[in-house]
Protein backbone atom coordinates (compact mmCIF):
# COMPACT_ATOMS: atom_id res chain seq x y z
CA UNK A 1 0.00 0.00 0.00
CA UNK A 2 1.33 3.45 0.84
CA UNK A 3 2.71 5.80 -1.76
CA UNK A 4 2.74 3.29 -4.61
CA UNK A 5 -0.95 2.58 -4.05
CA UNK A 6 -1.71 6.33 -3.85
CA UNK A 7 0.18 6.90 -7.12
CA UNK A 8 -1.83 4.17 -8.81
CA UNK A 9 -5.11 5.55 -7.46
CA UNK A 10 -4.31 9.11 -8.51
CA UNK A 11 -3.36 8.01 -12.02
CA UNK A 12 -6.32 5.71 -12.52
CA UNK A 13 -9.55 6.36 -14.35
CA UNK A 14 -11.69 6.08 -11.21
CA UNK A 15 -13.25 9.33 -9.96
CA UNK A 16 -11.02 11.37 -7.66
CA UNK A 17 -13.49 11.15 -4.76
CA UNK A 18 -13.44 7.33 -4.91
CA UNK A 19 -9.63 7.31 -5.15
CA UNK A 20 -9.42 9.56 -2.09
CA UNK A 21 -11.79 7.28 -0.17
CA UNK A 22 -9.54 4.31 -0.91
CA UNK A 23 -6.46 6.37 -0.03
CA UNK A 24 -7.88 7.65 3.26
CA UNK A 25 -9.07 4.22 4.39
CA UNK A 26 -6.36 1.98 2.92
CA UNK A 27 -3.17 4.05 3.13
CA UNK A 28 -3.60 5.59 6.57
CA UNK A 29 -3.58 3.92 9.95
CA UNK A 30 -5.79 4.65 11.61
CA UNK A 31 -7.95 5.51 8.59
CA UNK A 32 -8.71 9.19 8.07
CA UNK A 33 -12.35 10.21 8.50
CA UNK A 34 -14.23 10.35 5.20
CA UNK A 35 -15.62 13.71 6.31
CA UNK A 36 -12.20 15.08 5.26
CA UNK A 37 -12.71 14.14 1.59
CA UNK A 38 -14.33 17.46 0.54
CA UNK A 39 -11.54 19.38 2.30
CA UNK A 40 -8.94 17.19 0.58
CA UNK A 41 -10.53 17.94 -2.81
CA UNK A 42 -10.39 21.66 -2.07
CA UNK A 43 -6.78 21.36 -0.85
CA UNK A 44 -5.80 19.62 -4.09
CA UNK A 45 -7.49 22.30 -6.19
CA UNK A 46 -5.90 25.16 -4.24
CA UNK A 47 -2.46 23.51 -4.24
CA UNK A 48 -2.70 23.08 -8.01
CA UNK A 49 -3.18 26.86 -8.19
CA UNK A 50 -0.25 27.57 -5.86
CA UNK A 51 -2.45 28.71 -2.98
CA UNK A 52 -0.53 26.77 -0.32
CA UNK A 53 -1.17 29.10 2.63
CA UNK A 54 -4.97 29.31 2.35
CA UNK A 55 -6.71 28.00 5.47
CA UNK A 56 -9.36 25.31 5.17
CA UNK A 57 -12.07 24.82 7.79
CA UNK A 58 -12.07 21.33 9.26
CA UNK A 59 -15.18 19.30 10.15
CA UNK A 60 -16.52 19.39 13.71
CA UNK A 61 -14.40 17.32 16.06
CA UNK A 62 -11.25 17.51 13.93
CA UNK A 63 -8.45 19.96 14.61
CA UNK A 64 -4.97 20.78 13.38
CA UNK A 65 -2.57 21.78 16.14
CA UNK A 66 -5.56 22.80 18.25
CA UNK A 67 -7.12 24.94 15.50
CA UNK A 68 -10.36 24.37 13.59
CA UNK A 69 -8.65 25.11 10.26
CA UNK A 70 -5.47 23.98 8.53
CA UNK A 71 -3.34 25.44 5.74
CA UNK A 72 -3.45 23.76 2.34
CA UNK A 73 0.22 22.75 2.58
CA UNK A 74 -0.44 20.91 5.85
CA UNK A 75 -3.43 19.04 4.42
CA UNK A 76 -1.39 17.94 1.40
CA UNK A 77 1.55 16.94 3.57
CA UNK A 78 -0.32 15.23 6.42
CA UNK A 79 -2.83 13.41 4.21
CA UNK A 80 -0.21 12.49 1.57
CA UNK A 81 -2.09 14.15 -1.26
CA UNK A 82 0.98 14.93 -3.36
CA UNK A 83 0.12 12.11 -5.76
CA UNK A 84 -3.20 13.77 -6.53
CA UNK A 85 -1.66 17.10 -7.57
CA UNK A 86 -1.13 18.15 -11.17
CA UNK A 87 2.48 17.49 -12.11
CA UNK A 88 3.02 20.87 -13.75
CA UNK A 89 2.06 23.00 -10.71
CA UNK A 90 3.02 20.99 -7.62
CA UNK A 91 6.46 22.57 -7.25
CA UNK A 92 5.21 26.18 -6.91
Amino acid sequence: MGSMHAMELAGSSIPQRVALEYHFTGNHYPPLPLSLIPIAETAIELANHGEWDNKLALPDGISYKGMTSAPVWACVEEWHLEWFLSNDEEEE
